[in-house]
Formats: C-alpha cells, structure tokens, sequence
C-alpha cells in the first residue's frame, strides 16, 4: 500500500473541490472518504463554504476563518495554487482510486488488529468487507459525468466565436428517441400503459438490455422514475414481475431508482416541490429522469399559459443543468368528435392541455389504440391491450408506426405484429373472390404469398385471420390436407340458394 500515492490523491482532491464546488455533491463525496485530522477537517470546511456562499466560488479568506487559528497557511495555499479544472472523468478516477485505496488500507489494518486477538482473522468477515469495497469502488465509476457540470452562461460572444466554441455532441440514450439534454413527451388515453411503458423502459437502460421495443439502448444507464399515481404495494409488484419475467439481470437493481410520491407528491412548479425533486436528482445522478404522471406534478390548469410555461422551464432546468433526458407521461384528451374537422391531425394536437410543452419536446411518442379494431373477435387480447406507436422527432424525421401489446403476467410491453391489420384490413368476401379466381380453391400458404405480392408485407395472421371471417360468413370453407406440416386448402363455399 503506497502511503505517499494516498496523500497525492487527497491533495488533487482537494485542489479540485477548491476549484469546483459541484463536484462533492455530484460524486457524492462524505467526510469518511478522507482520514481523520486535517484533510476531514478542511474538506468539511470547503462543503460548509460551498453550501453557505452558493455561489460556486471558494473564497481563501472565509475558508482560512473557518478553519480557526490552527490553520496550516501553507497547506491551505498549496490547494488554491492546485486548484485547476479537470475533466469530470478524471476527477471520478481520483475519488474511485482514493476509496478503493484508503477502503484497502482499512481492510489491511483490520486483518492486523484480528491477527493479534486470540479469535483469530474471520475470513467471512473480510471476505465481505472486499465485497463491499468493490460494490463501493463501481458505484463511483457508474455515477453520471452529467451532473459533474453546471449551467452554463449564456453565449454571448459573435457568430464567428460562436461556431469556434468546443460543444461536445450530446450522448445518445436510446437510438432514435432520446439524448442528453432532450425532452421526450409521452402521451395516450387513460389505460394505455403509459406507465408500463416509461417502467420498461428504464429497465432497459438500467440493464444495457436492447432492443426495447423498436429502438436500441446505446450503453448501461442510470434511470430515475418518479411515479405519483399507483401506490408502494402496486407499483413494487409490477416491478418484481417486470424482473421476473422480463429476464433482466441483477444491474438494474443498482441503476435503476423509484420513488413513489403519490401519498405526498412532489409539485415542481413549487419551490418545495422543485427543491424536492432537485434533491433526488443530486442523490442518484440519472441519465433518464422519468416524471408519470404530468398532472401530478403540476398546480394550476392545465391551460393556462403561464403555468405550462413554467413547468417547461423547469423540466429544461434539471435536462441542461445535470445533463439528462427527461421524459414526461401525460393523458391525451379522450373526446375526439368523428368528422370535426377541426379536430388535430398532428401528434402534438392529442396531448391534453396548453400545447406549450408538447410543442418545446424534442421527441413525442403517442399510444393509439388500434384504429377499427375494438370489436374484432380475432384478437389474441383484448383490444385495450393494443396500441399503435407514433412517434414525432424535432429533427422532422417520422419513422415509421409500429404497435405494441401489453403482457398482463409482466406488465411490459412488446411489440405486435397485430398493428398490420390496423393498416390494411382485408374485407370479408375477398378470400372468397381470389379463391374463385384460381378455380374455386388455393392453399393458404399460397393466398399469403398472393396477399403479399399484391399489398406488399403482410402478415400470415393478418391473412388467417381474413380466411377465419370468410368461413364465419359462409362464403368459404378450409381442409386440412396430408402431408408434411398439415397443409391447409382454402375453398370457395357453395352459396346455398
């Protein structure tokens, strides 16, 4: 253990709070991380400074008074003349290595003292002491790089000096959906599973597990859900069987965080409330931060201008200060009078409320139900199981819609190949006309390629399931043939005068 490489790392340390305050709070940095004496000491003085001024900057004179009559100028004057900017990542290098040294020479010093008493070393106990070390040491290098930094200034400088200014590309999240700094709005009426949705998903980042539905997970992340509307019992339930049946590993009970606020909610639009919610942002630096449901947030109505307004504002806050995606659930309005043509076309159009936020969000992810498709009999679930996905990104790409469906044993959702007949429904007698069209009969898995060269991809359910109507309705009938796979013949019925 190299005692002189321990000093060195506190001393950098320190430097580096000295000259950036945020750093203890975004690695978490406690009085335990550093020795007894006067590191402890003049870290606990430059936390204190920093609470106190809020201003960001360590002032040499109030710290020196701080520390009273003992304190060592000289000490003190080597860490304001080290105290340069570095690199977020560096600096989470140093707190890593400093916590698994000093951690290391602790567990060193305890095998010393057991090796003396009569008991002897308990090998079980310090196997776990290393356990926890460990556990220690990867939580530091899994903290988020984002909540390393502060707001920014305002830019303003000219335009020449504008495109000269290093501005790192923000990180992708989730390919094609979201990315640091970006709000994605996530909308559908009551009973969609918008909450299963924002659950499956942060427990896709929190596992590095891709793809999630239609779009991949770029790397492991740290995923924050706040969720005010089920209570403790329900919501740990749903989440167990998510686990559970979802086949997710162990990971994301270390990176993924809840917290339920639907006995006491946290109002952001509040001081309280937004100092409350900043709270928890500090304590488990996300790289998502989840908020299901928007009006639970919120006071005031949902129209007026000046409250949305504010709640932009303050969802922005937390996205550039701490670097993070934000996603936000809320309800579409469920009256949609058919033929108003004034009714919205555009994503943005069905989100309830003042559209000040859907318009200010990079990315809105809407949850239709299946259009046409309440009364089919053929559906493997019930129809409110089912929603068809668009999606609306500011960069003006539309990719294409897809449809989800809702696992009751899981509570996740995954995708369904149930939405192509939401596009294109083959009406009844139809089966009845190509059967007649190649002399009164055709194999099913040739009326598929028929459909399919016809209206292009198509799936073999959404063809049986045309087939299975026909027959309801008379007009053709099936036989299973011999042969390899039990073939199928689609038959025209004779029509009974």
């Amino acid at each position: 253990m190299s005692y002189n490489r321990l000093r060195e790392l506190i001393h950098e340390i320190l430097c580096a709070i000295t000259a950036t305050p945020p750093l203890i709070a975004a690695a978490k940095l406690k009085d335990d991380d550093f020795p007894e004496g006067r590191d402890r000491e003049t870290f606990r003085a430059i936390d204190a400074e920093r609470q106190d001024s809020g201003s960001g900057v360590i002032d040499p004179g109030r710290l020196a008074n701080r520390l009273g009559p003992s304190v060592n100028m000289v000490f003190l004057g080597s860490l304001f003349d080290g105290a340069i900017v570095i690199k977020p990542e560096v600096f989470l290098d140093l707190v890593a290595e400093l916590r698994k040294k000093a951690g290391g020479l602790r567990i060193v010093e305890k095998i010393e003292r057991q090796a003396k008493s009569p008991s002897g070393i308990d090998e079980a106990e310090i196997r776990k002491d290393f356990e926890d070390l460990d556990r220690t040491n990867n939580s530091t290098h899994g903290a988020s790089l984002h909540a390393l930094s502060e707001v920014k200034p305002a830019f303003d400088g000219t335009l020449a000096d504008f495109f000269q200014t290093d501005i790192p590309e923000a990180e992708i999240l989730i390919e094609g959906l979201l990315s640091r700094e970006e709000l994605l709005y996530v909308g559908g009426v009551k009973g969609s599973h918008k909450t299963s949705l924002l659950m499956g998903m942060g427990l896709h980042v929190a596992a590095g597990k891709t793809p999630w539905l239609n779009f991949t997970i770029a790397k492991p992340g740290r995923f924050l859900m706040v969720q005010q509307e089920l209570g403790e019992w329900e919501w740990r339930k749903r989440l167990r069987a998510a686990i559970l049946y979802g086949g997710f590993d162990s990971s994301v009970l270390e990176r993924f965080f809840t917290y339920t606020g639907t006995g006491n909610p946290i109002k952001i639009m509040t001081d309280r409330g937004f100092a409350r919610l900043e709270a928890l942002v500090k304590e488990f630096c996300p790289d998502i931060l989840a908020l299901d449901p928007q009006a639970s947030f919120c006071v005031g109505k949902e129209n007026d201008d000046q409250a949305q307004a504010l709640l932009r504002d303050r969802l922005n806050h937390f996205k550039i200060k701490y670097k993070l995606g934000v996603a936000l659930s809320h309800h579409f309005s469920s009256k949609r009078p058919a033929g108003d043509p004034t009714a919205p076309t555009e994503l943005a159009g069905w989100f309830r409320g003042h559209t000040i936020l859907s318009d200010a969000a990079d990315a809105q992810l809407g949850l239709h139900r299946l259009p046409g498709q309440r009364t089919n009999p053929n559906l493997p679930r019930a129809f409110e199981n089912y929603n068809q996905v668009e999606v609306n990104l500011r960069n003006g790409k539309w990719p294409p819609k897809f449809a989800i469906e809702f696992d009751e044993e899981s509570f996740l959702m995954k995708l369904s190949d149930v939405w192509r007949e939401a596009g294109f429904r083959i009406p009844v007698g139809n089966v009845r006309e190509v059967c007649d069209a190649h002399g009164g009969s055709i194999p099913l898995a040739e009326l598929i390629l028929y459909y399919i060269a016809q209206i292009g991809e198509v799936s073999a359910v959404v063809v049986k399931r045309a087939v299975n109507r026909d027959v309801a309705a008379g007009l053709v009938e099936t036989e299973k043939l011999k042969g390899k796979g039990s073939p199928v013949l689609v038959k025209s019925k004779e029509m009974k005068k």
